[in-house]
């Protein structure tokens, strides 16, 4: 597998350093200066999802999340995804066929070897405590610094870490963003849309369909691991309230290509607040 991909929650910035699937592409690119943005009281904190919220998101494809059982549209989407692939040469039959040999390619290309020593170690011990709570080992997950201008990413057996940028966040800020990141760890997401655009690449011979169904993809995968982490605890639909007011000070308002708009996901955490929908 030529490519290595990375699920970062971060490329939905803009404005500065945009860090997507192409990862690996562009990690030898120079890195802007780190950010200055001091911690702060974060101040979208209301639970309700207002018109003007409404109006900015409504031409999000992933909206829809917001107004009907938000578990029950992951379950839709997933399946209209799956019919997309399909119709362009990627059945879930095919996936399942080449699924053992891409994944035994996949983790020959993604190993990182733990370098825990070089990272801070209060952070290392808050992510191992929430991996925890979401019932991860993190005996199996190597950790090692994130060079990037990104707080956090994964793959699907490493954590990397932007010391820096983490802990400018709130404690609610970063508790979210491990939740988030254990639920790509947990449904192999890296891994998955690998070899999901691998597939398409031999199959499909219509780039605009299929960077079309990729970025849906890419965007169902985010809003899935955004649901999972938030509905474990309040402090975590906080957390994801606060991680996105503190992606807006960085880059303001992302497109809307790999990931739910920041309000999109802003509002997610209202509705679940609201709703007091905890597992």
């Amino acid at each position: 597998m030529k490519k290595l991909h990375i699920l970062l929650i971060f490329s939905i910035v803009t404005g500065f350093y945009i860090v997507d699937h192409q990862y690996t592409h562009k990690k030898n690119m120079s890195i802007e200066k780190k950010s200055t943005v001091a911690q702060k009281s974060y101040i979208i904190s209301d639970n309700a999802i207002d018109a003007q919220t409404w109006q900015a998101i409504a031409h999000d494809p992933t909206s829809d999340m917001l107004k009907t059982d938000t578990q029950q549209w992951l379950e839709q989407e997933k399946q209209a995804i799956w019919h997309e692939l399909t119709q362009l040469g990627v059945s879930p039959k095919l996936f399942k066929q080449h699924e053992t040999k891409y994944r035994t390619e996949y983790n020959k290309y993604n190993e990182h070897p733990d370098q825990t020593n070089k990272l801070n170690q209060n952070t290392i011990a808050l992510i191992k405590d929430v991996l925890k709570e979401f019932n991860i080992n993190a005996d199996t997950i190597a950790f090692c610094p994130l060079k990037v201008r990104s707080p956090i990413a994964t793959t699907d057996c490493a954590i990397l870490i932007n010391d820096s940028m983490f802990n400018e966040m709130t404690h609610k800020a970063k508790i979210f963003t491990i939740g988030h990141e254990a639920q790509h760890i947990r449904f192999k997401d890296d891994s998955t849309f690998c070899i999901v655009e691998q597939l398409l690449d031999k199959r499909c011979a219509n780039a605009e369909q299929k960077q079309k169904v990729v970025e849906r993809f890419s965007r169902f995968l985010e809003a899935r691991a955004d649901y999972y982490a938030i509905i474990k605890h309040p402090d975590y639909a906080q957390g994801l309230i606060e991680f996105m007011d503190y992606m807006f000070q960085l880059g303001g308002e992302n497109g809307i290509t790999s990931h739910p708009l920041k309000k999109t996901r802003i509002a997610l955490g209202k509705k679940v607040l609201k709703q007091n929908a905890y597992a």
